[in-house]
């Protein structure tokens, strides 16, 4: 036998749907986010990684050509270590 729930019971039960349909919601947007986060951060590192190749490689370059020491690029000269 079928039983009436309250009004009030109903509007509980609605609130509370509803109350989850926006944790839903949010929890997608969450992990869009983090997605592109992620995403964004892998291209990064690959990036990085590049420079940090590139830079080992001019370092080694320049050494080989001028010794050990720094460049001042503001002089354009080379100090020797």
């Amino acid at each position: 036998m079928n039983k009436k729930v309250d009004d009030n019971d109903i509007v509980v039960l609605q609130n509370l749907q509803q109350q989850y349909n926006s944790l839903l919601i949010e929890a997608g947007r969450l992990y869009l986010a983090q997605n592109e986060l992620d995403t964004s951060r892998s291209d990064f590192d690959k990036r990085f990684s590049e420079f940090r190749s590139s830079e080992q490689e001019i370092t080694k370059r320049m050494n080989e050509k001028y010794g050990e020491g720094t460049i001042d690029l503001e002089n354009k000269e080379f100090i020797s270590a």
